[in-house]
């Protein structure tokens, strides 16, 4: 009898082993396709809806200097037709992986702006001054650049560097801890194999109430919120935002595929269970029909 629950103990711990190895192998995966993925943040900041809330706040603000320069706003609009918006979002996030110009603030787009407004003028006979449609076409530069370019980022490719080496040498140890547990469990029920099942079945059940635990955790204390803070413009941090909300979906997709793969588990157990008891019960029959 103590043998017994010796046994039951060492398979509970083993069991929490292998739940805490799935949870942490779970993550890492999700980790390394997502937040330690650039692809992932270039594809976010350059989603379409990010795309209009720019060039809506482009309209507003070349509104604004319009008025302030009397020159028309459909010149400083046409940027967003000579240079797609979605296109210079994934140029900017791109480009700050890449070490280059994230912020955007080169003298491309300035130039374009100088030679349309030169063109317009020479066009309808207008007299301008240089030196003020020069300054004007600066500030049209400047104002571009604060609103598509991204600003307070310039460590994230180091610190993506760095986690995904991290997680992916925690991942191994994780999938070595998994497979040595599993193992063990084998082992204790060398003859038992239904036992095997459902104890791996159980994992399965602890690690899929695991990710969905965290994934609700993260969405009602959001830990991001003081990185998301420094994140500049404003528009990018609601890109986060939702890149944030995105990820704990997935995390609870995964707590579903978990929760699907434990049941089916546990119920090939309970058939394995069912088949072995009657196999017993026919046995101990035919021993007691021959007495």
């Amino acid at each position: 009898m103590g043998l017994k629950s010796s046994r039951k103990l060492l398979s509970a711990f083993l069991t929490a082993i292998i739940a805490f190895s799935f949870i942490s192998i779970c993550f890492g995966i999700l980790q390394i396709s997502t937040v330690y993925n650039k692809n992932y943040y270039i594809n976010g900041l350059s989603d379409s809806s990010v795309a209009l809330e720019c060039e809506k706040q482009l309209s507003s603000k070349y509104e604004a200097l319009s008025a302030k320069t009397n020159i028309p706003v459909d010149i400083f609009n046409s940027v967003t037709k000579k240079y797609s918006t979605t296109d210079s979002l994934r140029q900017a996030a791109s480009n700050l992986f890449d070490e280059n110009d994230s912020k955007l603030k080169n003298e491309v787009r300035q130039q374009y702006f100088e030679d349309t407004c030169k063109e317009y003028f020479n066009a309808n006979n207008i007299r301008y001054d240089e030196n003020a449609v020069k300054l004007a076409c600066e500030e049209a530069s400047d104002i571009y650049s604060d609103t598509v370019g991204i600003h307070n980022l310039d460590y994230l490719k180091q610190s993506i560097v760095f986690n995904r080496t991290k997680v992916t040498r925690q991942m191994s140890f994780y999938v070595l801890f998994t497979a040595s547990a599993v193992i063990c469990i084998c082992l204790l029920y060398k003859n038992k194999q239904e036992e095997r099942l459902l104890y791996i079945s159980y994992s399965l059940f602890a690690s899929s109430t695991g990710c969905f635990l965290y994934s609700v955790l993260n969405m009602i204390f959001k830990p991001y919120r003081d990185f998301i803070s420094t994140i500049e413009p404003e528009i990018f941090a609601k890109a986060f935002i939702s890149m944030s909300s995105k990820y704990n979906l997935r995390l609870m997709l995964v707590s579903v595929v978990l929760l699907i793969l434990a049941v089916v588990s546990f119920v090939i157990y309970v058939r394995w269970s069912k088949r072995e008891q009657f196999r017993k019960d026919t046995r101990f029959g035919k021993i007691i029909h021959k007495l």
